[in-house]
């Protein structure tokens, strides 16, 4: 009965090792499958990067170039306001030479 036991015992470990190098062998498959995928999706993410780096680089420029562009309208704008307070000025220095003679230009109008 000790006998039997044995071989029964000893069959069991047999096939568990059998079965587990065959389902290492499986796992080994596996994981290089999922490995392979991984890398393409390293890649795919390293190629997508680069076109966002590549985006950001773009947006970046242009981001500087309208900066330029609204700093010299801004500097326009500065020097019309003051071309346009000269103006008013000289028109109020005129309007008080003038309040002497409202009624010549009243009459030459």
């Amino acid at each position: 009965m000790e006998h039997a036991l044995i071989a029964l015992v000893s069959l069991s470990v047999t096939l568990t090792i059998y079965f587990d190098r065959v389902h290492r062998k499986d796992m080994r498959t596996g994981f290089a499958r999922i490995d392979k995928q991984f890398d393409a999706v390293d890649k795919q993410f390293e190629q997508v990067q680069l076109q966002i780096d590549k985006r950001f680089e773009q947006v970046q420029r242009q981001i500087k170039q309208v900066n330029k562009q609204v700093q010299r309208q801004i500097k326009q704008v500065n020097e019309s306001i003051g071309a346009l307070n000269v103006s008013v000025v000289e028109l109020a220095r005129g309007v008080g030479r003038a309040e002497g003679r409202t009624e010549v230009l009243a009459t030459a109008e």
